[in-house]
């Protein structure tokens, strides 16, 4: 029998044993959204090579033809995730991305981990791939590559320890 109704109610579809209300037994295709009873905001949708997963209404995670996952966003790279009204809190990607960046791991011709604070556009902390770390710089050049003025306590360079008050100097060579 390819269509079964048991006594107690349960439909099998290629199966003589539904264990199930419904059981199928082979595939199934859909076309368009498969719902939960009773609430029209809740569900799985299937359209134009895409998965949407909705919850109470907002899409919560959306697989795109391209295999990239957004979490409460449409995703514009392999992982992307919005939270809030922020337009990126945290991003995996395999290019350079602006906007409210939080913390980006961006892989390319230039590799680097990026952290930006207080919602800035730019770059405020970068580990690169030879692990110079930039302080307002996106490409740093030495070991510690500040952009902007170093206030810091109990300085130890080369070993010796500077004293209070202290100035440093370049000769520029």
């Amino acid at each position: 029998n390819l269509v079964n109704l048991t006594a107690d109610g349960k439909l099998g579809i290629g199966t003589e044993s539904p264990d199930f209300e419904l059981d199928v037994a082979g595939n199934i295709g859909i076309d368009g959204k498969l719902y939960h009873n009773g609430d029209h905001n809740t569900y799985l949708g299937f359209d134009a090579d895409e998965i949407q997963l909705r919850t109470g209404g907002t899409d919560r995670v959306i697989v795109d033809s391209s295999g990239n996952v957004g979490i409460a966003t449409t995703p514009s790279s392999l992982f992307h995730l919005k939270t809030g009204n922020r337009d990126l809190n945290f991003v995996l990607a395999d290019s350079p991305s602006t906007g409210n960046v939080g913390v980006q791991l961006r892989a390319g011709a230039s590799d680097y981990i990026g952290i930006a604070g207080g919602g800035g556009t730019g770059i405020g902390i970068v580990v690169d791939d030879s692990n110079n770390v930039g302080i307002g710089t996106s490409s740093p050049s030495e070991k510690l590559d500040v952009n902007g003025t170093l206030n810091a306590t109990n300085l130890t360079i080369g070993g010796a320890q500077g004293s209070d008050g202290q100035v440093l100097t370049s000769t520029g060579s």
